[in-house]
């Protein structure tokens, strides 16, 4: 297990390549300072067995493209400033990413999701350039939620969604795209 709980990290903390044999805490922990705006926490091409918990954590940025998480992800009422990368990433259990404030893009891209994917109460506000502030192409979900969320932008394209899917009182502000998407079950 690692516990970074109620921790500050100035610079960058890598975690690339490595197994977890437990868990990854960092509640109400932050990773970067205000000035910086780099991506400060790399967890990329990680194995993490045990449960991930970043709850209520302020992150500069964040790369874990192609991570693998075993057990529940929770990243409830965190607050990304810059860009995150969680591409070609799979979630064996629940993904809780609810209430999240996304400053920058966010890269959902090629996931699977083999259980529930939470991102309901969240907010997508891309960055200054970006046209896919929310891009979820060509990832795969069993059930996902997507009440109560705000996006400017956001892509779903080529995705396939099996077991229903949420998007109650959710808000587009900009474009949304669902090209050659999949959806068996129950659409809301």
């Amino acid at each position: 297990n690692i516990d970074f709980s109620k921790c500050v990290f100035n610079d960058s903390v890598v975690l690339s390549d490595c197994d977890i044999d437990g868990q990854l805490l960092a509640t109400k922990s932050i990773f970067g300072n205000i000035k910086s705006r780099d991506t400060v926490l790399v967890i990329d091409g990680c194995d993490i067995s045990g449960e991930v918990n970043f709850t209520d954590a302020w992150i500069s940025g964040i790369d874990s493209s192609n991570g693998s998480f075993g057990s529940d992800v929770i990243f409830t009422e965190t607050w990304f400033d810059d860009s995150v990368k969680f591409n070609k990433a799979s979630f064996s259990q629940q993904a809780n990413f609810d209430h999240v404030t996304f400053d920058s893009t966010a890269d959902f891209s090629d996931c699977e999701f083999t259980r529930l994917a939470n991102f309901e109460g969240s907010e997508f506000h891309g960055g200054e350039h970006s046209l896919n502030d929310a891009k979820f192409e060509a990832s795969e979900f069993n059930e996902a939620r997507f009440s109560e969320v705000d996006f400017q932008n956001a892509t779903f394209s080529s995705s396939t969604f099996s077991n229903g899917l949420k998007f109650n009182n959710t808000q587009f502000s900009g474009e949304f795209e669902f090209k050659d998407a999949e959806i068996s079950d129950v659409l809301e």
